[in-house]
């Protein structure tokens, strides 16, 4: 465990940092169904997105405050300053896909509605072990980082191919004309891309993990 104080207050702010993307990740989950059931909350919730995702602005630029005053060695603290920038990618790719509802209103059929629940649910999913990824790293307990890093993995695959079944099933549809369908296949693609967003902030963590066991 760190002896550092700053170092204490960088991992606080981190694991603040992984609070807020998770609120996000969730506010999206409740702001999509109300869009599907046509209800106008979801422009309420699209705004509580960016003002959550503002507060992880903050909370990131705090990092790298501490960062720059001298947390860490100076050879891991870049790791952070990247971790922290990954981490926020997460928030600002579910912003950008809250934004995208709210700008095009994709006309989702009936028929993906259920999928488009299970792949929000398994990106809420693939966000969980980053979260315990992460605090078992802090704690320098490697070997159970790993096993979180091979869930996310997995469930990115799986995702990619609920991503797959989906658009595949969208363009074989006859409820909607090609222009149609080619908004709601950018938003398949745009939630899809949530988990990737998540596996690159834990390819960073073995990144940094790989350094710290030399």
């Amino acid at each position: 465990m760190p002896t550092n104080s700053k170092e204490e207050k960088v991992e606080k702010l981190i694991f603040r940092h992984c609070e807020l993307v998770e609120a996000i990740i969730k506010k999206f989950e409740k702001m999509f169904k109300h869009y599907i059931k046509d209800d106008k909350k979801f422009k309420d919730e699209a705004y509580e997105i960016h003002q959550l995702e503002h507060q992880a602005d903050i909370i990131r630029r705090e990092i790298q405050k501490n960062l720059y005053m001298g947390a860490y060695l100076s050879i891991y603290r870049e790791d952070y300053v990247v971790l922290a920038e990954l981490i926020d990618n997460i928030a600002d790719k579910v912003e950008s896909t809250a934004d995208y509802i709210v700008w095009t209103r994709p006309d989702i059929p009936v028929s993906l509605f259920e999928l488009f629940n299970q792949l929000i649910e398994m990106t809420k999913d693939c966000y969980k072990p980053f979260e315990k990824a992460l605090k078992h790293f802090i704690a320098r307990e490697y070997e159970d980082v790993l096993e979180y890093v091979n869930k996310i993995h997995k469930l990115e695959s799986d995702i990619d191919r609920l991503e797959w079944r989906m658009i595949n099933s969208l363009f074989k549809s006859q409820e909607l004309d090609l222009a149609h369908k080619l908004l709601v296949k950018q938003l398949i693609n745009n939630i899809a891309d949530i988990s990737d967003k998540v596996e690159d902030a834990i390819d960073r963590i073995e990144i940094m993990m790989v350094k710290r066991k030399i």
